[in-house]
Formats: C-alpha cells, sequence, structure tokens
C-alpha cells in the first residue's frame, strides 16, 4: 500500500500547477470577450511577464516582453519533461488586435530545435485571459489554456 501511496505521490508532484487551470474548447472562447487593440496593448505591454500552458504539448512556457520587442523564453514539463530556452520576439499585429510571438527554441545541448511563430487573439472568459486564432470558426475543437499575465 505504501508502494502505491508513494507512486501516486511521485507521479503528480511533477505536475505544474497549470494543469488543473482552466482549458476551454475554442467553441467556448468563440462567445468570449474579444479584447480590443487597446485592451490587448495595455495587457500585453512591455514588461509583461507571460506564463502559457500547451494542452497539446503539456509544456509550459514563460518570458517577459521587453520594451525592444525581444525576450528570452524558457520551457519545461510536456511527455518528456524536457527543458528549454529560446530567444524570441514580440510585437502586436498591423490592427492591433493579436499578440505575436517568435520563438527559436534550444535544446540542452544548445542546438537548433524548432521555432515557434504565430499571432493571437486575447479572450476574456470567466475571469481568465486565453490565447487563440482570431477566427476561431475552424478551430471550434482545438483546446485552449489561460495564460498568465503579471
Amino acid at each position: 500500500m505504501r508502494y502505491y501511496i508513494f507512486a501516486f505521490i511521485a507521479t503528480f508532484s511533477g505536475f505544474n500547477s497549470f494543469a488543473a487551470e482552466p482549458v476551454v474548447p475554442g467553441s467556448v472562447l468563440e462567445s468570449a470577450k474579444k479584447l480590443s487593440s487597446e485592451e490587448v496593448s495595455v495587457l500585453m505591454r512591455p514588461g509583461a511577464a507571460v506564463e502559457t500552458y500547451s494542452p497539446t504539448t503539456g509544456s509550459v512556457r514563460q518570458w517577459e516582453n521587453s520594451p525592444g520587442g525581444r525576450f528570452t523564453a524558457s520551457r519545461h514539463g510536456g511527455a518528456q519533461n524536457a527543458r528549454s530556452t529560446g530567444a524570441g520576439s514580440w510585437k502586436f499585429s498591423q490592427d492591433g488586435k493579436q499578440y505575436c510571438v517568435e520563438i527559436e527554441w534550444r535544446t540542452a545541448k544548445n542546438a537548433p530545435d524548432n521555432t515557434e511563430s504565430w499571432c493571437r487573439a486575447v479572450y476574456q472568459y470567466d475571469g481568465h485571459y486565453y490565447l487563440a486564432p482570431d477566427n476561431l470558426k475552424s478551430n471550434l475543437n482545438n483546446k485552449y489554456s489561460m495564460v498568465r499575465i503579471r
């Protein structure tokens, strides 16, 4: 019995607190409030610390928006609990309604891993913020996790 309790604790102690946070399908966000360009610029301002959880990979990603549009990101977790860092940049779309990020992730051996590049609208639902595609019609079944911004 002790073995099973220990195994349960060992298994779940590595989970980030984000795993228990709200994850919603695009169909829910379709009726949520989409932030205006003014609201997006205030929320995702220079100095904002951003933390996201990816429901598809299970990884947590973190960075802080610098005034110059650059940042260094870190990620951890996921299926293999891998850790890596990446050089990134952030900006707003031309119409100001989307937050755009590009990150060149590096493995522990500092070799190129992959480049993550996206622009997302910011939605407010049930007191939380979510980054999701501007047009959710073709993404209604995809899942989106809240984003923490400090």
